[in-house]
């Protein structure tokens, strides 16, 4: 069953004690708009001003509507276009960010949203192992983020201050590079999904109903479509971003870690140019 139909008969079990107008059932595909984006609030970026205007609806009905058919995108997609990792899935991705990041153990880059609650269990990461050339100590798989948010055991994070040492600035450079896939996951999905361009002006739950929407909305296009150059026109972090800096105190537990990656990185796994993109 498309996923058209299948919000299609969930909208009208949930409804079967109202008769569906004709101008709400138009409003579960445009709404999806994975190809077209003409009058679509997530591909487009209009406002429920316009949604009114255009679909001679109250705004307040046709706020219902939206959070309602994202929240039904969501259920019924999820599992397709965001699996859950298994940990095989985690070191799939960790290959990934060495082979195209060079930062070994890491399992991916996260920004803007404050984690609350980052539990190994939870999320099934692997088990700390040794890094490339390396058998003296087995370091956690990690995620990246940046100076605006502190360091703990399976997150990294640069180092502050102004007057770093030659490792500390080369660890800087090798974070920001995993670092930027963030960004530039952000960019491209802001360019295709154009509500991100604009102020939400909606609660909590529904800027994370649309988030969430939109999300599930983008791999699967990418799945279908496949990548078109335009998508990513204009999205900075491609290249490498000026190194940040931080002056937040870190946790002695994974300031440890830190360090032994900052070691590592300048003495056993050295980028040629790594010292003059500092310089």
């Amino acid at each position: 069953m498309e996923i058209e139909e299948c919000i299609a008969v969930w909208y009208l079990l949930n409804n079967k004690k109202k008769k569906l107008k004709r101008r709400r059932s138009l409003w579960v595909h445009p709404m999806l708009g994975l190809r077209e984006s003409k009058g679509t609030y997530l591909a487009t970026g209009c406002s429920l001003t316009e949604l009114h205007y255009n679909y001679r609806v109250g705004i307040s009905t046709a706020s219902e509507i939206i959070q309602e058919t994202c929240k039904l995108i969501w259920i019924f997609m999820k599992e397709q276009c965001i699996p859950k990792p298994t940990r095989e899935k985690w070191l799939e991705i960790a290959y990934g960010f060495l082979k195209n990041a060079n930062y070994p153990h890491c399992l991916g880059a996260i920004d803007g949203k404050h984690i609350r609650n980052l539990s190994s269990k939870k999320l099934d990461l692997p088990n700390p192992d040794f890094l490339p050339q390396k058998n003296d100590y087995k370091i956690p798989y990690v995620i990246v983020r940046d100076e605006a948010f502190g360091l703990s055991f399976n997150v990294m994070r640069p180092y502050g201050g102004k007057n770093l040492t030659l490792k500390k600035r080369i660890h800087n450079y090798r974070l920001t590079r995993a670092r930027r896939y963030i960004e530039c996951t952000f960019g491209i999905l802001s360019n295709k999904w154009r509500i991100f361009h604009r102020p939400l002006n909606v609660s909590i739950d529904f800027a994370v109903d649309i988030v969430k929407a939109c999300t599930v909305l983008h791999n699967s296009v990418r799945v279908l479509d496949g990548y078109k150059h335009e998508d990513a026109l204009s999205v900075q972090g491609f290249y490498d971003a000026n190194v940040a800096k931080t002056g937040a105190c870190s946790a002695r537990s994974a300031t440890a870690i830190r360090d032994y990656f900052a070691d590592y990185f300048m003495n056993t796994d050295i980028l040629p140019w790594q010292n003059s993109c500092i310089m």
